[in-house]
């Protein structure tokens, strides 16, 4: 099973990070789980986090396909200084070279408050949540879809953070799940990063390995001849699913495993004579 980390935001030092995984005890503001025997807390052994707390957690990676649409969900149990100290999630797609925050200060349903002191100047805004939740774990959601056809994987954190005043339990998270969500609308793939001498790019289908329904997500650059192939192992054509003229931008196409027998095909997709190839498998 993918691990988490649970490391300092600033120095990423394994032992400056307040983040431990237990059953809190912090009568009357944060106690207990929101399901099974352990969750993730700050302070979990103590009844208040630290003065000067600049802690985060990190999720395993995820892998992802540009254009599709992902939803984040977590359940959250926090008490901390209102507006001044706090927590919030980000996302980097770049191996944690750099991070943007989860949603912004004008989403009320997924953050409770605008801006918080601890998390960093401003601008920019600061956004996550702060004061207390009362000690009812609340579930939170928000969707994700990366436009950069380039991006394969995300990482996730929950950054806490507290000044030097009043200090309060800290934050607690639970059944935290990532997952691909065909209910919400598509994004469209910056097209301007596809390599513009070949003029398309054609993305790893998803899920895969699969036995029901995958997705093939393609992008062109401009409109042409488009074929998407697909053979099996012999190299026999078992389906066209894509075979006429097409307009740029990203386009999706739904394979039913159902129709072919379980093991190893390849998917080609022929634009303008040119051609890029991968693989996929139909599980039993």
């Amino acid at each position: 099973m993918p691990e988490w980390l649970t490391l300092n935001s600033v120095t990423y030092n394994t032992t400056k990070t307040s983040w431990k995984k237990g059953n809190p005890n912090k009568p009357p503001f944060i106690t207990g789980t929101h399901s099974g025997a352990n969750c993730w807390a700050t302070a979990l052994d103590s009844l208040q986090y630290e003065n000067r707390d600049t802690s985060a957690l990190f999720t395993p990676v995820f892998r992802i396909v540009p254009g599709l649409p992902y939803n984040f969900e977590f359940w959250g149990n926090f008490d901390s200084e209102r507006n001044e100290d706090g927590g919030t999630v980000e996302y980097s797609t770049d191996y944690a070279a750099t991070w943007e925050t989860l949603g912004n200060e004008r989403d009320s349903v997924w953050m409770n408050t605008y801006n918080i002191t601890a998390l960093g100047s401003v601008p920019p805004v600061r956004p996550g949540w702060s004061g207390s939740s009362g000690n009812q774990w609340e579930r939170r959601k928000h969707y994700l879809c990366v436009s950069n056809p380039l991006v394969s994987q995300v990482i996730f954190r929950f950054r806490f953070a507290s000044d030097f005043s009043i200090r309060g339990a800290g934050w607690a998270v639970d059944d935290v799940c990532f997952k691909l969500d065909l209910s919400m609308p598509l994004c469209v793939v910056g097209v301007d990063n596809i390599d513009e001498e070949l003029g398309f790019s054609l993305e790893q289908n998803i899920p895969n390995p699969f036995n029901n329904q995958t997705i093939i997500n393609y992008n062109l650059l401009k409109p042409g001849k488009t074929s998407l192939v697909i053979t099996n192992i012999m190299g026999q054509v078992v389906d066209i699913p894509v075979n006429d003229r097409m307009l740029p931008g990203t386009h999706s196409v739904t394979i039913d495993g159902n129709k072919l027998s379980a093991g190893v095909y390849y998917y080609t997709l022929n634009f303008e004579g040119k051609k890029l190839t991968k693989k996929m498998v139909i599980t039993e």
